[in-house]
């Protein structure tokens, strides 16, 4: 039981740093998009590779926060079906959706890392100004499809203990 409570404090550790550096992320790009056009207006200098760096911050950024906002319920919900069924019902689609979620999340988990490794191995890179390599930013997604996927098991896991509750309050 110790294992599991530490396992949930690393992850939910983990998320949170992902979370903050996708934050980060976002005031690099500004800074670096703000900087580049005023060098580009005032001294006709434009800064190479800004618009690269900030296309891979915009294909980082949700992988990197995307179980946080997942485990804060800030994701977009289609509720009006939900909102209409009993509450033990929901429940019961609420889990059969986050395990679904989790068996969808794994798969991309597996063929991202798969390319991530492929990509590492070959060297691939793309032919762009700054010539990065691709590894990292399949690295990247692996990593967020696996995170969450694991939030999606925790919300299942979840979701069916409060549907134990609900069908024992009958």
């Amino acid at each position: 039981m110790k294992f599991i409570r530490r396992g949930r404090v690393v992850y939910d550790y983990v998320n949170n740093a992902l979370s903050g550096a996708a934050g980060a992320i976002i005031l690099l790009m500004m800074l670096g998009i703000s900087t580049d056009v005023l060098s580009r207006f005032f001294f006709n200098f434009p800064i190479t590779g800004t618009v690269e760096v900030s296309a891979w911050g915009v294909l980082c950024i949700p992988f990197l926060g995307a179980a946080w906002l997942l485990r804060s319920e800030g994701h977009v919900r289609m509720d009006l079906l939900i909102n209409r069924i009993n509450p033990k019902s929901q429940s019961f689609l609420n889990i059969i959706t986050s395990i679904l979620g989790a068996i969808i999340c794994f798969v991309f988990t597996w063929y991202t890392a798969e390319n991530c490794w492929h990509d590492y191995i070959t060297g691939y890179f793309r032919l762009t100004v700054l010539s990065l390599p691709r590894a990292p930013f399949d690295g990247i997604m692996a990593l967020g499809f696996f995170l969450l996927a694991i939030q999606f098991a925790r919300m299942s896991y979840g979701y069916s203990i409060e549907f134990k509750l609900l069908r024992s309050k009958k």
